[in-house]
């Protein structure tokens, strides 16, 4: 793109006591991303490991398993903005690399000045076509970030309707085994008296008739109260299975409802995460904030292009003033670009082999 004869002159200071045009502007806010901004390795890694976690996830309960799908499918989205994102980088370090080399080609006074016109436009539409890409790439990471939130959202909601209802069964079901457990109480103290009623009864005929009246009236209540228990026996019996039947249903629908709780569990709280998708949303916000970053340093770029364009040609001292500002800037953009590329790479791959 750039001609290989061409060298920037060198030992070239700018005249002072210069006044610059009206419609030019030094640059201003013209800086590369904070270094904290770059330092995402930690969060990426946790996004990417709950990613890859989700994908061994399974549940026979339709909805359940609808929300670990959409998971699946942000997780898929996510791995597809994340190379964009390499790409998108790569493609703005080359663009600060192809800026400093206008900027140094912008310093020689004898360049033509209609092909520096020529060379800041392509550089501008650079920088247009960049910004735009950038954008496309923040709002694709907003969506996932909205996506995950209203699946977390569904999910919280769910669990703690399962959880009301849950609870509503354990007491149930806690009502029943109370009753359960009465009721064969009563069942072994009414026999019990039955069963002696029945022994004392068979000694009956050898009581003395006239000294054993108080022996013989309580044979008669124990022959009454036998009598009572073979009536009652089918009916205890009975009884006895239906509570057995409800206990045994209702504890069947604990353990269900108890298995689902512990699936939502494990969609928001993935290997004892408590509410994993909030620090990964929040970190969305990060790779959001990025991506607004180099949009803006794009924007400013373009401005101080088309204010460096509108320079008569005479006043190759007054460009340099404006450039001198924007090369260490650019520099550290480059730099950084490369660092961000490295690190993504490199989390991707520790987080695949592990």
């Amino acid at each position: 793109m750039f001609s290989e004869n061409i060298e920037p002159p060198n030992n070239v200071e700018p005249p002072n006591n210069l006044e610059l045009p009206n419609n030019a502007e030094l640059p201003s806010n013209v800086e590369p991303p904070n270094d904290d901004i770059f330092h995402v390795k930690d969060e990426l890694k946790l996004i990417l490991e709950y990613f890859k976690n989700c994908n061994a996830m399974s549940s026979v309960v339709p909805d359940v398993d609808e929300q670990i799908n959409k998971i699946r499918e942000q997780g898929k989205e996510f791995h597809t903005c994340l190379q964009k994102s390499i790409t998108q980088s790569n493609k703005f370090e080359n663009h600060a690399n192809n800026a400093l080399n206008y900027l140094e080609i912008l310093n020689d006074p004898n360049f033509d000045e209609n092909h520096v016109s020529d060379i800041l436009q392509i550089l501008i539409d650079n920088a247009e076509n960049n910004k735009n890409e950038t954008r496309e790439i923040k709002e694709k990471y907003e969506s996932i970030r909205n996506n995950l939130q209203e699946i977390y959202t569904e999910n919280f909601k769910r669990r703690n309707c399962d959880r009301r209802e849950l609870q509503s069964l354990i007491e149930r079901r806690n009502i029943l085994e109370e009753k359960f457990k009465n009721w064969k109480q009563y069942n072994i103290i009414f026999f019990t008296i039955g069963f002696i009623s029945f022994a004392l009864l068979l000694g009956l005929e050898f009581a003395q008739s006239k000294s054993s009246i108080l022996l013989k009236n309580i044979l008669g209540f124990g022959f009454a109260v036998f009598v009572m228990m073979g009536i009652s026996t089918p009916v205890s019996y009975i009884y006895t299975k239906i509570l057995e039947y409800y206990l045994q249903k209702s504890e069947r629908e604990v353990n269900k409802l108890q298995r689902l709780v512990d699936l939502r569990n494990e969609i928001s709280e993935l290997r004892e995460i408590n509410n994993n998708l909030t620090p990964i949303i929040m970190q969305m916000c990060t790779f959001s904030n990025y991506w607004d970053l180099q949009h803006n340093i794009l924007e400013d770029l373009n401005n101080n292009l088309e204010n460096i364009t509108n320079i008569t040609t005479n006043n190759q001292a007054i460009k340099r003033i404006i450039i001198k500002p924007m090369k260490p800037r650019w520099e550290n953009a480059k730099e950084k670009c490369d660092n961000y590329i490295k690190t993504i790479r490199k989390t991707i791959t520790d987080v695949n082999n592990a």
